[in-house]
């Protein structure tokens, strides 16, 4: 069976028993149940994390994931791999820019486009449309750092701007100093909360990681290319939990969603360390159902947990990194050699999709 479903499905009712009802603070006129926070936990050994009560788009996890890894902010990638999850944040924030400025674009935009000009626009190659501001992908991999200055009597003079690649940090850190306790990588930055089109709900994930014992090592031999080994890799000496932490969980839209992005961000990361992805923790608060959202929950609920068993993650290489360490090349470099295609959920069975409305800021 798949694991996951169950854990799932008892914090559905666990919301939906002992939730409040209380309007959202950024959606007028639009009402959600909460509960404080919850904890999801899920062995990465044992199955990948995706839903089967409800069918998971998995190119859309895997296309956000890579575009957060490019500390891309723009929605154009998406829109071109047919991945519309933020294109109503991004209008929305456009609005907001257009209200603010008035307009905020020369010719040939004399006045505010539709949703639907809007998404055409960018489709069509206007680079100054779809972005988002310094969201998650701008925190991970372009992290503003401190300003370099030089005084000359006596006032400071700007030079540069360091920035700080977080994800690379990581991955360097993993490989030479595993056994640390600062493997965190941040998406919360207060100095540009405001310039975001909405502040990051999951803001910070940690690597945990310990070390494999002899007989645990065994279990993964150096030719056993269904975990992903090659004969170039020597046997993983460590594993690892990643954790996240969310501040504000849409429950029914979004974390089956979250929970398959940050599955897929931990095998990438054993890949690129050689070590083995163990656990995976959502450290969740906030955590809540909309009202419009019920009755799809409902009918989810009545879906039988045990029907389909869980999935596999494959990874494909690429020839080129097939002969090489994958602990050996930078994140970078992974990702050039990758595309949505190479990240495959192996035997992935599910109930169709539920439809629902994402509903973004309105306030």
């Amino acid at each position: 069976m798949a694991k996951i479903d169950k854990e799932y499905h008892l914090l559905l009712s666990k919301i939906l028993t002992d939730g409040f009802k209380y309007e959202d603070p950024n959606r007028k006129d639009i009402f959600r149940y909460q509960i404080p926070s919850y904890q999801i936990v899920h062995d990465l050994t044992d199955s990948f994390p995706a839903i089967t009560t409800k069918k998971l788009h998995w190119n859309s996890v895997v296309g956000e994931l890579l575009w957060f890894l490019t500390g891309d902010t723009n929605i154009k990638y998406l829109i071109d791999d047919n991945i519309n999850i933020w294109n109503k944040d991004a209008y929305n924030w456009y609005l907001k820019q257009y209200d603010l400025e008035n307009p905020p674009f020369s010719a040939p935009y004399p006045k505010c486009l539709s949703y639907e000009e809007f998404v055409n626009e960018i489709k069509n190659e206007n680079s100054s449309l779809g972005d988002l501001g310094p969201i998650y992908g701008s925190q991970w991999k372009y992290w503003k750092g401190g300003i370099k200055e030089l005084h000359l009597d006596k006032s400071p003079i700007y030079i540069e701007r360091n920035y700080i690649d977080q994800i690379s940090n990581l991955i360097n850190n993993l490989r030479n100093n595993p056994m640390s306790t600062q493997h965190i990588v941040t998406a919360w930055n207060p100095a540009e909360l405001d310039n975001m089109a909405l502040p990051p709900c999951h803001w910070s994930f940690e690597i945990l990681v310990q070390p494999l014992s002899v007989s645990q090592q065994s279990l993964f031999k150096k030719d056993d290319s269904k975990k992903g080994w090659t004969v170039n890799h020597e046997r993983p000496k460590y594993g690892f939990t990643l954790k996240w932490h969310q501040r504000s969980v849409d429950t029914f839209l979004g974390l089956p969603f979250n929970i398959a992005s940050y599955a897929l961000l931990a095998h990438i990361i054993g890949k690129l360390t050689n070590m083995i992805p163990k656990t995976l923790i959502g450290d969740l608060s906030n955590v809540h159902i909309y009202e419009n959202h019920l009755d799809a929950v409902k009918e989810q609920l009545t879906r039988d947990t045990t029907k389909y068993n869980g999935a596999k993650f494959t990874l494909l290489h690429s020839a080129e990194l097939l002969a090489k360490k994958y602990d050996n090349i930078s994140i970078d470099r992974f990702l050039d050699k990758h595309n949505i295609e190479d990240f495959a959920l192996d035997n992935y069975e599910s109930y169709p999709s539920i439809k629902a409305e994402m509903l973004s800021y309105n306030k």
